[in-house]
């Protein structure tokens, strides 16, 4: 949740499966939103963006354990979105069950080449640091904490 100096005006919340399927209904989810608020489709595209790269990274990566456990199916990996329309931002919390990863803190992918010669994969966290305005991580006692600001 968006720390509590903030005052929403508007606010959304839904929980997603930690599944890569997911991904396209929390997609589908926010343009909605972003429809609703008619906001511009340079802000629509950053959040779809980051949202997209946060949620893909966390299904891939999050799981605790690499192959499904009874404690898997006892703690299935979930995430759950937290979008706040502030006067001057939009705020999209994102928080999961999953393994520790501080994104704000992950180093960028130094992209030095053209990229037809860099490897797939990996530059996740330069679009996410391009396309907000910020970035905070916190580890909580269940989880992850990643909020992004977008400028309105």
């Amino acid at each position: 949740m968006p720390s509590s100096s903030h005052t929403a005006e508007t606010g959304w919340r839904r929980v997603f499966s930690g599944s890569i399927a997911d991904v396209t209904a929390a997609s589908a989810w926010v343009e909605r939103i972003a429809a609703s608020l008619k906001l511009p489709g340079k802000l629509t595209f950053a959040m779809q963006v980051c949202l997209e790269e946060l949620m893909s990274n966390i299904a891939r990566h999050g799981k605790v354990h690499s192959f499904p456990t009874e404690t898997d199916a006892d703690n299935p990996l979930s995430i759950s979105i937290d979008i706040d329309v502030l006067a001057d931002r939009i705020a999209m919390t994102f928080e999961d069950n999953g393994r520790p990863f501080d994104v704000e803190k992950a180093p960028a992918k130094v992209v030095d080449q053209p990229l037809e010669q860099l490897w797939p994969g990996g530059l996740g966290i330069n679009l996410i640091k391009s396309f907000s305005h910020n970035i905070e991580y916190r580890r909580t006692d269940a989880g992850n904490r990643v909020t992004v600001d977008f400028m309105r």
